[in-house]
């Protein structure tokens, strides 16, 4: 079992605002970039817990369930079960396009060209 198998919505909601609203308030002191390694080590927590609740929930993920009462999930298992997976496709083929317009923005150019003048 992992550390944060046991996570729920809330939890994780409410991490995720306090993440945000540090960074905000470290931005507004100018304090953003002074501890690299303490803001790592916010977000490795979050990334693992991030992890647990997506591997628990995966099912529930972009349809708005994640938070539904298991009766109102019942009712509509085989029509959300449908969506999740149409939508789960969605963000994966976004991601992956997003990953490749990263990667093409980010590499040099294949003919050894540069900017600089040197």
């Amino acid at each position: 079992m992992g550390q944060y198998d046991d996570i729920d919505a809330d939890r994780l909601r409410a991490d995720l605002k306090r993440f945000a609203e540090l960074l905000l308030r470290l931005d507004e002191e100018d304090g953003l970039l002074t501890s690299p390694s303490d803001l790592l080590t916010i977000m490795g927590e979050l990334r693992q817990k991030l992890f647990a609740y997506e591997v628990r929930c995966s099912h529930l993920l972009g349809t708005g369930e994640a938070s539904a009462s298991s009766d109102e999930r019942a009712t509509d298992a085989s029509t959300s079960a449908s969506e999740a997976e149409s939508e789960s496709r969605r963000i994966v083929r976004e991601a992956r396009e997003r990953h490749k317009e990263m990667i093409r923005e980010w590499s040099p150019p294949p003919d050894g060209d540069t900017d600089d003048d040197g």
